[in-house]
């Protein structure tokens, strides 16, 4: 039986990055009696040479449910990490040609993409009621030899977690 590490650390970076960021921002507490709905929005695309994964949500981001996210699409065998950030920007990157969303960007998972471009689900975490009425940006970047600067970027994913 094979058994999938999971990323012990993640929730406890989510919540950090979650306090810090509604500290600086001075964002208020979600509303009495619920927390709103779940949504994910994609973000425009980030790269605009070589390969063009896209980031993709597997599950709706509910709570008490299981939230996954997976790049498709990526360059076969290669190899990238996965950020999220509690707010988001469009920074262009001119070296790379791409733009950046993650304003303060913590890391979340390093990956593989297998040999059709794809990456095993991310993340794979329960999403605990702690999280309910939180909006975090995701975005990934993978080594792409034929992308400017050899880096390709994922679109960006603006992920609430609320309830249905």
């Amino acid at each position: 039986m094979q058994i999938r590490k999971r990323s012990r650390w993640l929730g406890v970076a989510l919540v950090a990055g979650f306090v810090l960021g509604r500290g600086a921002s001075g964002a208020s507490a979600p509303p009495q009696g619920g927390c709103g709905t779940p949504g994910v929005v994609a973000l425009d695309e980030g790269s605009t040479r070589g390969s063009e994964p896209d980031l993709v949500a597997l599950d709706a981001p509910v709570v008490g449910g299981e939230f996954d996210l997976a790049v498709r699409g990526g360059p076969p065998c290669s190899h990238g990490c996965l950020l999220v950030s509690t707010r988001k920007t469009a920074t262009f990157l001119r070296h790379y040609g791409a733009t950046n969303f993650l304003a303060d960007p913590v890391l979340v998972e390093p990956f593989h993409l297998n040999a059709s471009g794809d990456s095993p689900d991310l993340i794979d975490q329960h999403v605990p009621a702690s999280l309910c009425g939180v909006e975090l940006v995701f975005q990934a970047f993978v080594l792409d030899p034929d992308a400017s600067g050899g880096v390709a970027f994922t679109n960006g994913l603006r992920v609430r977690f609320g309830q249905r």
